[in-house]
């Protein structure tokens, strides 16, 4: 079954070169909906925090996770970048924040992770600007019973 949140994910990317933050709470399938466009990329990487070799990666820095997507290519579609769980990585604002400013032209940014990432969008936040986050709900009746979003 297709969540409408897919359709959220592809007219963003058309439309607005901002990271996204997709969270919300456990099990509702932010990271399903997120692989789901890593499989669908010509060129991509997912990264989960709780991988060790991931965790290690992302501690080398930006550059090191920007080399593994590879070098450009002549398509129209920016390779996509998926960091899942990074808001428990204790300097993830800064890691996200120094990635977009560096890399933010050239690729698709998603991160996704728990209701904490909710936190991050009070006042003063560094990260402004540089983000749309969207909230992601467990399916709903309406969503099951929805035939647009159906196959």
């Amino acid at each position: 079954m297709k969540r409408s949140y897919e359709a959220l994910v592809t007219s963003h990317f058309a439309h607005e070169s901002e990271m996204l933050f997709i969270h919300g709470p456990r099990q509702v399938g932010k990271t399903t909906l997120a692989k789901q466009f890593v499989q669908k990329a010509r060129s991509s990487q997912y990264l989960n925090w709780d991988n060790q070799e991931h965790k290690m990666l992302i501690l080398q820095g930006g550059s090191a996770v920007r080399e593994t997507l590879g070098s450009p290519t002549l398509s129209d579609e920016k390779p996509l970048i998926v960091f899942d769980e990074l808001h428990k990585y204790p300097q993830w604002k800064n890691f996200i924040k120094g990635f977009y400013d560096t890399y933010g032209d050239e690729l698709a940014i998603i991160v996704t992770g728990s209701a904490r990432l909710d936190i991050y969008q009070k006042g003063g936040d560094s990260l402004m600007g540089r983000y749309f986050a969207c909230r992601m709900h467990p399916l709903s009746v309406r969503e099951c019973l929805d035939v647009s979003t159906q196959d």
